[in-house]
């Protein structure tokens, strides 16, 4: 059973070339995990200098327009990702949240991919 999947986070893989898909040896494992995965990269800009760190990544959910891309808020150095998905969602079930603000989080791209 396929299930939408839509994992953004800044992955900080300088290395990666995302128009050519090529990268350099730190780059090539995960590059090869997210093409294993059929994951699609959505952002075609750089995010933080000349480098496409912060990643929209997605199976078969459709991203409405192109990845918008605007300054950095307050003292951060990475850029702003905005986007709007197609999806629909099963609101039967509790959502589960992460509260930033506590800095208590796992990161859950990593428990996505260790699964693959």
């Amino acid at each position: 059973m396929n299930k939408p999947i839509i994992i953004v986070g800044d992955f900080n893989y300088p290395g990666i070339d995302w128009l050519s898909l090529k990268a350099d040896n730190t780059g090539q494992k995960f590059l090869k995990l997210v093409l294993d995965c059929f994951l699609e990269q959505q952002v075609q800009e750089p995010t933080r200098f000349n480098n496409i760190l912060d990643l929209v990544l997605t199976n078969d959910v459709k991203v409405n327009g192109e990845v918008q891309i605007v300054a950095p808020v307050d003292s951060a150095d990475n850029n702003v990702l905005i986007c709007e998905f197609q999806c629909n969602a099963n609101t039967d079930r509790p959502v589960a949240t992460i509260s930033y603000k506590r800095r208590r989080y796992r990161p859950t791209c990593v428990s996505i991919f260790a699964k693959f």
